[in-house]
């Protein structure tokens, strides 16, 4: 929810900006990539949606791909660690509006911890799964879950 808070400030500090305002500072420390933290956010959501596509097809073999989805989430997270700032790209040019992320230490860390712990659920939960039904929609959900916390 933070790092929701966080892209949503982030929008409305460059709606802000494109109206003339002061937008957000960029920090010390090198600029973070948009394409690294774009796809960490997104992946988990793409992962969800590709678990329900497939059916029961992945049956509990989905936790495993849950769990490798948090594990890259994981790498690129921790490839952003030391940059700061805010990154976006144009969303509505006509408009000036922009889809920002701010990364900075606090957020790096979180979602080193979020994704850590997630892939350690995922596979906690492919064992402890193996003899139940659902699995579908539960890793579905795990990974919402996920992308809602990155």
């Amino acid at each position: 929810m933070r790092s929701f808070s966080r892209t949503a400030l982030c929008v409305a500090a460059s709606l802000f900006a494109a109206s003339g305002a002061a937008a957000l500072p960029q920090q010390s420390g090198t600029a973070p990539s948009f394409q690294a933290v774009s796809v960490a956010v997104l992946l988990p959501f793409l992962a969800a949606g590709a678990v329900l596509a497939s059916g029961s097809r992945l049956g509990n073999r989905s936790g495993l791909l849950g769990a490798a989805v948090s594990a890259v989430c994981f790498s690129l997270v921790v490839t952003q660690r030391t940059a700061s700032g805010a990154v976006g790209i144009s969303w509505m040019p006509s408009l000036g509006v922009k889809l920002s992320f701010f990364v900075d230490g606090l957020s790096s860390m979180l979602g080193i911890l979020v994704s850590g712990i997630g892939s350690m659920v995922f596979l906690y939960a492919y064992r402890y799964m193996a003899h139940e039904s659902g699995h579908t929609r539960f890793y579905s959900s795990l990974s919402l879950f996920l992308g809602s916390f990155l």
